[in-house]
């Protein structure tokens, strides 16, 4: 199982009740760590996370589409909730630091070497865009793109390896209001 939100390490990390804003509230927005993260879980098992193949640029309002290789490098045949997490890289509009794009539950047998799950994934173009004042926006600019079990970037993180990539997306989009 994952933590579906943010334990906090200690109380003044957690923002003021009369703050509307998001800053330090979740994940998304956090900058101190945490005593656990978001998405993050044990297991019985370790697993390896290898081979990310994806699209380099992704037109703006389009799905990121691509596929990695997952490992079972334990002793016993376990369920892994993957997680793909991704991040702007200088936004010009207010964005998260992380977001969670894409997660899906497996079951990994242990795996021979050279032998593991393949696994296609697709992130949804929502996942790219930022709110402004009349709606979401996708804008164009650098992508940090990460595939594990947990969320990246963080000290307390469960056993195994993630992937850290990128993307650019090219152009800008309106999704709208929805």
């Amino acid at each position: 199982a994952r933590l579906p939100f943010t334990w906090p390490k200690y109380a003044d990390q957690v923002g003021e009740m009369v703050n509307y804003s998001m800053i330090e509230r979740t994940y998304r927005y956090s900058t101190s760590e945490p005593l656990y993260p978001f998405g993050f879980g044990l297991s019985y098992t370790t697993f390896q996370y290898v081979g990310d193949t994806h699209t380099a640029f992704v037109k703006a309002g389009a799905k990121l589409k691509g596929q990695f290789w997952i490992e079972n490098t334990g002793t016993v045949d376990a369920d892994e909730v993957t997680q793909i997490y991704i991040g702007w890289r200088d936004p010009a509009l207010a964005a998260p630091r992380l977001q969670l794009a894409w997660f899906q539950r497996y079951t990994v047998p242990v795996s021979k070497p050279g032998r593991g799950l393949t696994i296609d994934y697709e992130v949804d173009a929502r996942a790219m865009a930022v709110w402004k004042d009349d709606g979401w926006y996708i804008e164009e600019g650098m992508m940090d793109l990460y595939i594990g079990g947990d969320q990246p970037l963080q000290k307390r993180r469960a056993e195994g390896t993630y992937i850290r990539d990128e993307f650019k997306i090219v152009g800008s989009a309106y999704l709208g209001k929805y």
